[in-house]
């Protein structure tokens, strides 16, 4: 799992050095779209509203998903290696 995050993070910095370090296509940062986006489906859901938003190219779902997942990974990695050396007897 580290091995593939090591690699994702690399490409990532390859494809932004490729654009020219532009946050342009960023897209799966969280933005104020997203904010709006969650309390048009939040009142979606409580019925308030009777559709729901339209959505970009990634709803705020997949990108809070993507980002716990990259940074659960050294979160995890970590904690491992501050406590996976030590012996339990």
């Amino acid at each position: 799992m580290i091995i593939t995050w090591l690699w994702h993070v690399i490409y990532l910095l390859f494809r932004w050095k490729r654009a020219g370090f532009s946050r342009k296509g960023w897209t799966m940062l969280p933005n104020m779209q997203d904010v709006r986006d969650f309390v048009g489906v939040s009142m979606y859901y409580l019925g308030i509203t009777h559709e729901e938003p339209k959505y970009g190219r990634y709803q705020f779902r997949e990108k809070m998903d993507y980002l716990a997942e990259y940074w659960g990974v050294p979160v995890m990695w970590l904690s491992d290696s501050s406590c996976g050396s030590r012996s339990t007897g």
